[in-house]
């Protein structure tokens, strides 16, 4: 019975001592594959940001360019395509068309009296013409007739001078004498009334080109102001048609109404306030802001990334890998902007959108675990070492 009880003693012992050697061999192995691990395996270095999926072409706002009040909205859906130039909204043009068609009636006849002015100015300067060559022959007749007249002057005193001779001689009676001084007169006379008439012939010549030249002056002075009338309409049609078409707000790019804010009809909007947006097509890209500190000199294009959207589960739709394209070289707002280019579309159930939200994660590196924990243990050391030194002073 003893012996028994010895043997079976035995057999414990052994079989304790192999499950003993058989954990610790099981530990040494576990500890050997986790420092292998540990020492010599690569893991990835990352820093994390919020992101956003933007399209790589800026919207374009859409401001109201005057104050009014809105009198039409032909777009009014969110994401509706519109092209380039097409009519968004109106606004209140009634007070300028009405000035526009009065301003364009009065232009209009202008016009018309123009046309009227400028005939009757071809006539007259045509006329004119006729009438100083009327008038060069009316002087010529008036001379030529001068110049007879004193010719039949002339020799009605050689006739009276002849009687009187031929009186003194006796061959001649006092009666033919007396006819002959009469006929010399009335020559002389004849002679004078020749001159008048050349002289007034002269003087009404002079004055009928006169009120000629004042009545072309005249019409000439007119057309120049109606000239300067019709054009001060037409500056002022063009400038109420700019004015209307300032009312018309159109879309300066084609792309999709992104943003529209709550419009009424009658609702007065001011100079500058700013009513829609609209995207233009382009490629999408993904947007980040990293502090300072954890993209400055460490993040680079070409880096690999990762975006998890939010809503979007990874387990379930996946990360979208991207690549770091443009990294910005000053700060805005204490952040650094960071862009990142999307290789291919996603194949799986996710849709991407402009405007998705989520966390990006920039791979910078690739270290051990050793390394990564010296690191830590490196910059805690020198974080305690600066509050020891900082610690003193403060007191």
């Amino acid at each position: 019975m003893a012996s028994d009880f010895s043997n079976t003693l035995e057999s414990l012992r052994v079989h304790s001592l192999w499950r003993s050697l058989g954990w610790m061999l099981a530990g040494i192995l576990v500890m050997g594959l986790w420092a292998a691990w540990f020492f010599s395996a690569e893991v990835p270095v990352s820093e994390s940001a919020p992101a956003r999926l933007e399209v790589s072409q800026t919207a374009h706002p859409i401001e109201a360019p005057v104050s009014g009040r809105i009198a039409r909205i032909h777009v009014s859906e969110l994401n509706r395509a519109v092209t380039q130039g097409e009519l968004l909204f109106e606004l209140d043009t009634k007070a300028q068309r009405l000035e526009l068609e009065a301003t364009e009636a009065r232009r209009n006849a202008r016009m018309a009296q123009r046309t009227l002015l400028a005939n009757e100015y071809q006539i007259e300067l045509s006329l004119q013409k006729d009438v100083e060559e009327t008038a060069r022959l009316s002087i010529a007749e008036a001379r030529l007739r001068q110049e007879q007249s004193g010719t039949l002057t002339a020799q009605a005193n050689n006739e009276a001078a002849r009687v009187g001779t031929l009186l003194a001689q006796g061959f001649a009676s006092e009666a033919e004498q007396e006819l002959a001084v009469v006929r010399a007169q009335q020559q002389q006379a004849q002679s004078e009334v020749s001159r008048i008439a050349m002289a007034r012939t002269a003087r009404d010549s002079r004055l009928s080109e006169g009120a000629r030249q004042v009545l072309l002056e005249r019409l000439k002075r007119d057309l120049s102001l109606l000239d300067g009338e019709i054009e001060s309409d037409r500056w002022l049609i063009e400038r109420l048609t700019h004015q209307i078409e300032q009312r018309l707000i159109r879309a300066p790019v084609a792309g999709l109404l992104a943003e529209r804010i709550p419009l009424q009809l009658e609702r007065y909007v001011h100079e500058g306030e700013g009513l829609a947006s609209i995207l233009p097509p382009g490629q999408l890209q993904v947007v980040a802001d990293f502090s300072p500190s954890a993209a400055i000199a460490r993040i680079h294009p070409g880096q690999h990334a990762f975006v998890r959207f939010n809503g979007f589960p990874w387990t379930q739709f996946g990360k979208l890998p991207v690549t770091v394209s443009h990294v910005a070289s000053e700060l805005r707002e204490g952040r650094v902007r960071v862009e990142l280019s999307i290789p291919s579309a996603p194949s799986g159930p996710l849709v991407l959108q402009h405007g998705m939200g989520g966390i990006v994660d920039v791979e910078l590196a690739r270290a051990s675990p050793a390394t990564l924990a010296l690191q830590a243990l490196g910059q805690r050391l020198d974080a305690m070492g600066r509050d020891s030194l900082e610690t003193p002073e403060a007191h």
